[in-house]
């Protein structure tokens, strides 16, 4: 090949390669542009379908037009048609109970829904693709061709949608236990009470459950939990029960460990029975559950950290973030409206 050629097919190549940048771009970007308000599509917008006064408490509900599938709806009110509305809350389904309504005065409300189509993702999902093709460029030395990823600002609360509640986690083992699921709901309360992984799971032995103690080894570091003497108690009739003498403590038939796919199944057919909304269930939810509980208590980030696992404090911020209601509960305290 000669070697003008060869500059010219190099040169064909590159321009392949940035035109094939411009299009993952141009996606990315498109992509957002899938993500849109209700409100700003009157097509797609909410449709109040029921409205009911009982004593201090309001009912509203809608629904989304045919083909429309809203991904979050904002509740505002005001109690006049031209005055302020005040952010009430989020919420994922089609209807909400506003509480503690004052007698006597009129209320309007004003719904802001979210949707996107099938074609949507989240930024974060975005930043994810980005890296990845970052990450190859650099592979091939193609340093020119690397894009930034989109900036993202850390939430300051945890929307309630995604929080599971203490007494949805009760209702859950409830469940469980009152339909003959004995090995899940002792699963659920297992990693609720130690705060371990799913994928730790294996290290509640009988041996360890007799001791009190687990050794977790886990991302190369070893550490160990304790097992609250009532779930201590609770296991050994688990594993009296089904005559489980040694070795892991929640296994199959056929001695192997049960594994994160059967727990999730397992925990999403019990939403239905308990009434819990199935976003909410999911065993890393559990996690997030003891890690709050043991804060709101204790107040030692450091100590929680050693326990979860974790290297960095920063990684355990994010377990704790509070609740819409806990923040706006704190908001409200400061008192600076005069």
């Amino acid at each position: 090949m000669k070697k003008g050629e060869y500059k010219l097919k190099k040169q064909i190549f590159r321009n392949l390669c940035r035109f094939l940048v411009f299009i993952l771009m141009f996606s990315c970007f498109f992509v957002f542009g899938k993500k849109v308000s209700a409100n700003e599509n009157q097509n797609a917008a909410p449709i109040i379908t029921y409205y009911r006064l009982n004593g201090n408490d309001i009912t509203i509900q809608w629904k989304a037009p045919d083909g429309v599938s809203y991904s979050k709806v904002d509740i505002y009110s005001a109690t006049s048609p031209n005055g302020s509305y005040r952010y009430e809350n989020t919420v994922s389904g089609n209807s909400y109970t506003n509480t503690y309504v004052a007698k006597g005065v009129p209320y309007y409300y004003k719904l802001e829904a979210s949707y996107e189509d099938n074609e949507g993702y989240k930024t974060s999902s975005v930043n994810s693709f980005l890296v990845a093709a970052n990450r190859f460029f650099e592979f091939m030395g193609w340093y020119e061709f690397r894009v930034k990823t989109f900036k993202l600002q850390k939430e300051v609360f945890m929307p309630e949608s995604n929080e599971l509640s203490k007494g949805e986690y009760k209702q859950l083992v409830e469940t469980a236990l009152g339909n003959g699921k004995i090995r899940i709901g002792m699963i659920i309360q297992t990693i609720c009470a130690t705060g371990i992984r799913v994928s730790e799971l294996s290290a509640i032995t009988v041996s360890s459950v007799k001791s009190g103690m687990a050794t977790i080894y886990n991302k190369g570091k070893e550490r160990m939990i304790l097992i609250p003497r009532d779930l201590q108690v609770k296991l050994l009739g688990y594993t009296r029960k089904q005559k489980i003498k040694h070795g892991i403590v929640f296994k199959t038939s056929k001695g192997k460990a049960v594994d994160r796919t059967w727990i999730w199944r397992e925990m999403k057919k019990l939403c239905d029975i308990a009434g819990v909304e199935r976003k909410k269930v999911f065993p890393h939810n559990l996690r997030h559950l003891f890690a709050r509980t043991f804060y709101s208590i204790y107040k030692d980030i450091s100590k929680l950290a050693d326990i979860l696992g974790h290297s960095s404090v920063e990684t355990t911020r994010i377990y704790l973030k509070e609740s819409y209601i806990e923040h706006q509960k704190r908001i409200e305290k400061l008192n600076l409206i005069i």
